[in-house]
C-alpha cells in the first residue's frame, strides 16, 4: 500500500504507526558507524582547462584564507601560487578579505606571473566609503596592493536593494567615477555583487548596459530549500547576457563536510572522491553559471577543489542520481530554519507546520532522527524510527506533515524562505518508511 492509498484511511495514519513502533525497534542502541572514504590526493595537482571564455570552472578567493601576520600569510601566498600553477584563471579578493590583506596577498603572490596569464576581481566596499574621493583613495590603493594598472573585473559589492545602491552609487557620483575608470581601461568590465531578493531591482540592474557580469549567491541547498530562488537569478542574468561568477558554492564551509547521512551515500558510490567537490561541481554545472568562486583555507582545501573541478563540471547519469540522494538525505537530517513565528498558519488542510518543524529539528539535535534515504533495514533505523513515532504522538490527528498536499498556500508567507511543501514530504518520508519498518518487523516475528 503506498502513501496515497494509506491516505484514504486517514484514522489509520499515525495511531497504526505508534502502535507498531511501540513495539518494534528493541536490540543494539548504537547508531552504525559512519562510512569513510579512500580519497588521496595527488602531489602534483592536475591542470585545469579553460574555456572558450578564457575562464577555468574553478576561480580562487582570498575570502577565508589565513589572515595577515608572519606564517599564515605566507599559507595564504602559497594557496594563490599552488591556485595559478594549477590554470586557475581568475583570483577574486575584496577591501575587508583576510582582514583586509586580501589584496595585498595576491598582488604579491601573483607580482612575478605574466599579467595576462590571470585575471583580478576585487569590488568597491559600500558600507566603508561615502563620497567620490574615498571611493578614489580606495581604488587607488587596491590598484597598488594588487601591483596592477587595472582591474578585469571589478564589481559593486553586497548590493541588496535599490535604496543602497541609490544612496551609495548613483547620488553619491561614485558609480561615474567607476563608469570614468571603465572608459580610462582601469576596470575592464564593471559588475554587482547582487545580495537582494527584489526581482523587478535585479531585473532592472541587468538591463543596465554598462554591468556585464554578476556576483550571485549559490549552492545546491540553499536553491533547493528556496525554490530555486538562486538558480532564477543565474537562469535571469544568463538571459541578459551576463557572466555569472557563482559565490559561496559550500554553504560558508557547510558543504565541504555535509552531514553523515549525505557522506555515506557520497562515499558508498565514490569513495575516492573528496566531499567538498560535489558541491562544486553542481555549482559549475548549473546553467548560466561561468565560474565557482571558492575560497580554500589551506593547501588540502585547494587540492580538493582542484582535483574535483578537473573531472568537469558535468555529471554522469549515476553522479546526479547519487548526488540528488545525497542532498535529499542532508535536507530531510539537517535542521530547518523554522523561528517559530507561526506566520504560514493556519493551514487550510489542518497541518500544524511549525511543529512538525520542532520535532524535526529536536530529532537532529539528539542524533535520533530517521534517515528515509539510507539502510532503512539497519536496526539503527528502526530504533530511530520507534523515538520518531513516539515524539510524533502528542500532534492531533490531521496536524502532521503526512498529510500535506503540496498546496504551496504557506510559502509566500515564510520570512526564512522555506521550501514548506519540499520539508513536509520529506518528514513524510520518514513517516513512510517508519512504518514500513514497522509492519515488517511485527510481520517477521
Amino acid at each position: 500500500m503506498n502513501r496515497r492509498e494509506w491516505l484514504k484511511r486517514s484514522a489509520a495514519g499515525l495511531t497504526a504507526l505508534a502502535v507498531a513502533g511501540a513495539v518494534g525497534g528493541c536490540g543494539d542502541k548504537t547508531p552504525p558507524k559512519r562510512l569513510e572514504g579512500n580519497v588521496r590526493l595527488p602531489a602534483k595537482l592536475p591542470m585545469l582547462k579553460r574555456m572558450d571564455n578564457g575562464f577555468t570552472p574553478l576561480a580562487i578567493s582570498t575570502m577565508s584564507m589565513p589572515k595577515t601576520g608572519g606564517k599564515m600569510a605566507a599559507e595564504g601566498i602559497k594557496i594563490i601560487q599552488r591556485a595559478a600553477d594549477a590554470g586557475v584563471s581568475l583570483f577574486d579578493t575584496a577591501w575587508a578579505y583576510a582582514d583586509g590583506d586580501g589584496e595585498r596577498m595576491l598582488g604579491e603572490a601573483l607580482s612575478n606571473r605574466s599579467r595576462d596569464s590571470f585575471m583580478l576581481s576585487t569590488s568597491m566596499p559600500t558600507f566603508s566609503v561615502d563620497t567620490v574621493a574615498e571611493a578614489k583613495a580606495v581604488f587607488d590603493r587596491q590598484l597598488q596592493l594588487l601591483r596592477t594598472d587595472h582591474v578585469d573585473y571589478y564589481s559593486l559589492q553586497a548590493i541588496g536593494s535599490s535604496d543602497i545602491y541609490k544612496e551609495k552609487y548613483s547620488d553619491s557620483g561614485i558609480l561615474a567615477f567607476l563608469t570614468k575608470m571603465l572608459d580610462e581601461g582601469k576596470i575592464r568590465h564593471l559588475g554587482i555583487d547582487y545580495i537582494g531578493s527584489d526581482e523587478d531591482f535585479l531585473d532592472a540592474l541587468l538591463s543596465d548596459r554598462r554591468f556585464d557580469f554578476f556576483r550571485l549567491p549559490y549552492n545546491a541547498i540553499d536553491d533547493l530549500r528556496m525554490n530555486g530562488a538562486q538558480s532564477s537569478a543565474i537562469f535571469a542574468a544568463q538571459d541578459a547576457g551576463k557572466l555569472v561568477f557563482a559565490t559561496n558554492p559550500t554553504k560558508d564551509g557547510m558543504l565541504r563536510a555535509l552531514n553523515g547521512d549525505a557522506t555515506d551515500v557520497l562515499y558508498s558510490a565514490f569513495p575516492d572522491r573528496p566531499i567538498a567537490g560535489w558541491a562544486l561541481r553542481a555549482a559549475a554545472r548549473q546553467e548560466g553559471v561561468t565560474t565557482v568562486v571558492d575560497s580554500p583555507s589551506d593547501l588540502t582545501m585547494l587540492a580538493e577543489d582542484v582535483t574535483a573541478m578537473a573531472l568537469g563540471t558535468e555529471f554522469s547519469e549515476k553522479e546526479s542520481a547519487v548526488w540528488e540522494t545525497a542532498l535529499k538525505s542532508f535536507i530531510a537530517n539537517s535542521k530547518i530554519h523554522c523561528i517559530d513565528c507561526k506566520r504560514c498558519m493556519p493551514c487550510p488542510y489542518g497541518i500544524n507546520i511549525p511543529q512538525n518543524f520542532t520535532i524535526h529539528n529536536a530529532l537532529i539535535d539528539d542524533d535520533m532522527l530517521p534517515n528515509a534515504y539510507g539502510d532503512t533495514a539497519s536496526e539503527a533505523f528502526a530504533i530511530k524510527a520507534k523515538e520518531f513515532v513516539r515524539r510524533m504522538q502528542p500532534l492531533d490527528h490531521r496536524q502532521s506533515a503526512f498529510f500535506c498536499i503540496g498546496c504551496g498556500k504557506c510559502v509566500g508567507k515564510c520570512p526564512q524562505g522555506i521550501a514548506i511543501p519540499q520539508q513536509m514530504a520529506h518528514i513524510s518520508l520518514i513517516i513512510d518508511k517508519a512504518r514500513e519498518r514497522a509492519v515488517k518487523d511485527i510481520c517477521d516475528r
